[in-house]
């Protein structure tokens, strides 16, 4: 529990400044305070910030948590902020930034120097990771090196929900994001088979089309049981991470359509690819247990969370990115932006 002297892991007690490890952890609401949990049971005293309220904080408090704590852990950011990182560097706070899916796409379409402050930002940080080998790979075309790093467990349910009676597709629309979560392609499948039923979570059908083959679950804090509802799930997004809903329905024994190769699941790339699959689905129904026992193993709680320790341990006993080397890399990056 918090409080505690030191977390331990497989090499023996890990120390922050004081006596116990205190970690602050800053990205999307659920996945910090999840991860934050879990770091807690091992005895860290880990806090969380959602990166939508630490945005509306008042600067000072914002620098002055940074500062109180051992060790940042930047988990998906609007904006790779400077300021931010020179807080840490100069009261001794070690940083970690991981990118997650959008945000990467952020620094690929955004303007050139968003990309050079992003540059000179990251090369303040102590470990830049990205959750998945494809955004790596496109973190190094902009000139900046990650670790593939996976912070997602999932939990092997106790029972296996059999398949509906009813073919279902699950997909997850969030709200003024329909076309870049493929809502156009849900849409023309739901009109060309109204005998399937149709999903949505994170949306609650505002603004969209109402067909009798369609339901709108709105957001829900427990995605499990509608994956045991599911005949299969789909990810149809034109860039992702390694998406959460993804490795649950894998964890429930569902088979996934996603627009990204991965294990067990099913790569879709246009809408004929799509509709192929799912009509195999449909005419071969049946649970994806290989997919299952993957991502129990790999995803497991318990070696996530060991994994996630020993990358902090490594953080806090290497020595931090030498102000020389910075300096040089601030001029190579002023002369890469100079017209």
């Amino acid at each position: 529990m918090a409080g505690q002297d030191c977390v331990t892991c497989g090499m023996g007690p890990l120390q922050g400044k004081g006596s116990a490890l205190k970690v602050l952890l800053i990205g999307v609401g659920r996945f910090v305070r999840i991860l934050a949990e879990g770091l807690m049971r091992r005895g860290a005293d880990a806090s969380h910030v959602d990166s939508i309220d630490w945005r509306h904080l008042d600067p000072i408090r914002r620098l002055r948590m940074l500062r109180s704590h051992d060790l940042v852990h930047f988990y998906w950011g609007r904006r790779v902020r400077l300021e931010e990182i020179l807080a840490c560097r100069l009261s001794g706070t070690r940083v970690i930034y991981t990118f997650v899916g959008s945000d990467v796409l952020r620094l690929q379409e955004g303007a050139g120097w968003k990309r050079v402050r992003a540059r000179l930002a990251l090369r303040r940080v102590d470990c830049v990771t990205a959750v998945a080998p494809w955004l790596s790979e496109e973190l190094k075309a902009l000139g900046i090196d990650s670790r593939v790093m996976p912070f997602a467990f999932v939990r092997k349910p106790a029972a296996i929900a059999p398949l509906p009676e009813r073919f279902t597709v699950l997909t997850y629309i969030p709200i003024k994001r329909e076309s870049f979560y493929g809502w156009d392609l849900i849409h023309r499948l739901a009109l060309e088979f109204p005998e399937i039923a149709f999903s949505i979570v994170g949306h609650d059908g505002t603004s969209l089309p109402q067909l009798p083959n369609v339901r709108y679950h709105g957001w829900v804090e427990a995605f499990e049981p509608l994956a045991d509802q599911a005949s299969v799930f789909l990810r149809l997004m034109r860039h992702d991470g390694l998406a959460r809903t993804v490795l649950e329905s894998l964890a429930c024994c569902r088979h996934v359509l996603w627009t990204y190769s991965y294990p067990f699941c099913r790569q879709v790339k246009d809408y004929d690819t799509l509709r192929s699959q799912l009509c195999d689905l449909r005419q071969h129904p049946s649970l994806n247990e290989a997919g299952g026992c993957y991502v129990w193993e790999r995803f497991a709680q318990d070696r996530i969370m060991s994994d996630c320790l020993d990358l902090y341990r490594s953080v806090l006993d290497r020595k931090p990115p030498s102000e020389s080397q910075n300096q040089a890399d601030d001029q190579i990056c002023r002369q890469q932006n100079d017209p």
